[in-house]
């Protein structure tokens, strides 16, 4: 199958839609304003919407959906369709409350100011012109890469559960977070794993029968050891690397490809439920995050114990974890009634970006999602939880905040994802790749303003520091070991 129709071979409909996506989008509107003027389920009416977004995301990066199966922009629409309308739309039919317009504020806020995000990205993106080229001596290296950075995953899963980092129970979590401990090394780097999942398929397609067959077994037990911390990114976030990197890096048949699709998304709305049921009992929260045999006993007890909670508070669960930042609610009901509007407070913290807190420990805090949030509740409640960006935007600038927030970003995301896509079209190498790949493990399930200009100032910059010295360094240790040979 060729490049220039596999996606259309592949996903036919969906490919119409993309190609003509005006009659698709106009029936999702009627769908929703139908549904807004009975004001039955005015949450679940809201939550369509972004699946709009999407569809037009995918006609944006049409272009390169030979070479992947969505664009980076796409990927992060499908994450706030996830949250924001599916998310949401559950939770307000599991709270047993259709119209909940505290919800729908949430809602509306991304409705009204993704779009512009999308012209900022847009507007950079159209410029775009990309080609995957793979001949041999790039799959050779990638290959290297790969089974390096899937090792980083594997050694990454095995010493943050020793050393603590991963505990969700707070027993044995060390200080400081990322810290010079032997976990702050992996928790500095931690996205390197996603791009060893996104190579896994690679690996397995030159590889050996009896390197295939202990591939698997690593990532069954990585995944099944990040599963015991009761994290539900540990697990699925592994398993939609995989599956991008599956169309990316080979040629299976598109019936398997929809199938793959199904039984991930089954798989997903079965791990939530089940996760948030095992981590909140009481033998998980009693027991060590670095003691694998009383996580087992407390998945165990998992299974056999009745569920804790009814239909309804399951669907609310879900769509809570889904949308992930429920604190959000607080922002939009006490702003600016109750708190002022905060402007640009903390704004200085930017400037402080690449200076260590080791070196300077009174520096203003840029990770300011959870006291935010903090500072916004009505009552204590136990636990970590942060803003979203759209929140903190309306938290800061009000409604125009939103808007202008959402553009800049666009342009500045765009611009970032254009220099990349054309960088490696014009020169076609191994790390050019390592560095396009890279951006879609950015999916940008973005904080607060502040993280957000923390990731793209201070991580992303990192982590292609970190890919140029890996690849550099593998290339010299198998030149030399070719020079022997």
């Amino acid at each position: 199958m060729s490049n220039s129709n596999r996606f259309a071979k592949v996903f036919p409909l969906f490919y119409r839609f993309i190609n003509k996506p005006i009659a698709i989008i106009l029936i999702i509107f009627f769908l929703c304003f139908y549904t807004l003027y009975t004001l039955t389920y005015l949450n679940v009416a809201l939550g369509i919407i972004p699946l709009a977004y999407v569809l037009i995301c995918y006609k944006i990066e049409k272009k390169i959906l030979n070479q992947f199966l969505f664009g980076p922009l796409t990927l992060v629409s499908v994450f706030h369709f996830l949250g924001v309308g599916l998310g949401l739309g559950l939770y307000s039919i599991g709270a047993e409350g259709y119209v909940q317009p505290e919800i729908a504020i949430i809602q509306l806020a991304f409705i009204i100011g993704y779009p512009f995000q999308i012209l900022g990205y847009w507007i950079f993106f159209r410029k775009v012109r990309f080609n995957l080229s793979l001949p041999e001596n790039t799959k050779q290296r990638l290959r290297k890469s790969g089974f390096f950075l899937l090792g980083f995953a594997v050694i990454q899963t095995i010493v943050s559960i020793a050393t603590g980092a991963w505990d969700r129970t707070g027993i044995d979590i060390p200080e400081g977070g990322e810290s010079l401990g032997p976990a702050g090394v992996f928790t500095a780097f931690t996205l390197l794993s996603n791009l060893g999942y996104i190579l896994f398929p690679l690996l397995l397609k030159y590889s050996s029968s009896q390197i295939k067959f202990f591939l698997w077994i690593v990532l069954i037990l990585t995944l099944g050891l990040g599963g015991l911390t009761g994290s539900r990114g540990l697990v699925l976030f592994p398993i939609i690397y995989i599956f991008f990197g599956l169309w990316t890096f080979t040629r299976i048949k598109s019936a398997k490809i929809k199938q793959y699709f199904i039984l991930i998304t089954i798989f997903a709305f079965i791990l939530i439920p089940f996760l948030n049921n095992y981590r909140s009992g009481e033998s998980f929260l009693s027991k060590r995050g670095s003691d694998i045999g009383g996580k087992l006993e407390a998945l165990s007890q998992s299974f056999s114990a009745s569920p804790t909670s009814s239909n309804t508070d399951s669907l609310e669960i879900t769509g809570a974890a889904l949308y992930g930042k429920m604190s959000d609610i607080n922002v939009y009901r006490k702003t600016p009634i109750l708190i002022p509007h905060a402007g640009w407070d903390n704004w200085e913290a930017i400037l402080y970006v690449f200076i260590p807190k080791t070196i300077y420990p009174n520096k203003p805090p840029i990770f300011d999602g959870h006291a935010i949030a903090v500072s916004y509740r009505d009552s204590y409640s136990a636990g970590i939880a942060t803003i979203s960006f759209d929140a903190d935007l309306y938290r800061r600038f009000g409604w125009r905040g939103i808007i202008a927030g959402n553009l800049i970003f666009g342009l500045v995301y765009g611009f970032v994802i254009s220099l990349f896509f054309n960088l490696y079209n014009r020169k076609p190498n191994t790390l050019h790749l390592l560095f396009v790949l890279l951006l879609f493990t950015f999916y940008v399930n973005t904080g607060t303003v502040l993280v957000t200009f923390w990731t793209w100032l201070y991580v992303f910059p990192k982590y292609l520091i970190a890919l140029y010295v890996i690849y550099t360094l593998l290339n010299v240790v198998f030149k030399r070991r070719k020079l022997r040979a």
